[in-house]
């Protein structure tokens, strides 16, 4: 019984040590909201819906980020706003070019970002991110109760992959 804890001891002290040491780092994603309250899209939600909204959207950067920043790479995010794309209702004929809030309207956001590594900024810019054909994606049935996050979830896919290609490790 010693032996297995004595190996368990060791096993977590190398386990620390090859966390610390250099060369080892994770890739880190760090998203900011600013002024949350005001997004467009956010301004009339209770505030559980606004922060379960928030989480989401942090939860899909952060997530997705691990697969297109390299260790060592530190990306920060600042999301300025999120709103709806107005797009022209089924009745646009009749003049009635608006959408309502019952229809289902794609998310836009806007991000401003900065790659940096070794205290040394790669790459910045500021995007719009959005996908007015996502009601064309089909959505398995037991997903549609999740569709706005999955929606999110491939547009910040898309927004990694046209930012940064299969990986950040280009842009050194």
């Amino acid at each position: 019984m010693r032996s297995s804890a004595a190996l368990f001891v060791g096993a977590m002290l190398t386990l620390l040590a090859s966390a610390l040491l250099p060369g080892s780092a994770q890739a880190d994603v760090r998203v900011t909201f600013i002024n949350s309250y005001y997004y467009s899209d956010l301004s009339d939600k209770t505030p559980d819906k606004r922060e379960a909204t928030l989480s989401e959207v942090r939860k899909a950067f952060v997530d997705l980020g691990a697969h297109f920043i390299k260790p060592g790479q530190i990306l920060k995010i600042e999301v300025l706003d999120m709103q709806r794309i107005k797009l022209p209702s089924s009745d646009s004929a009749a003049g009635s070019a608006h959408a309502t809030k019952t229809e289902t309207q794609p998310l836009r956001l806007e991000i401003q970002y900065a790659l940096q590594q070794g205290g040394k900024t790669l790459v910045q810019s500021r995007d719009s991110i959005s996908d007015a054909s996502y009601l064309a994606n089909p959505i398995p049935p037991e997903t549609k109760k999740d569709l706005g996050f999955i929606h999110v979830n491939e547009m910040v896919r898309d927004w990694y992959t046209s930012t940064f290609g299969d990986s950040a490790s280009d842009l050194q």
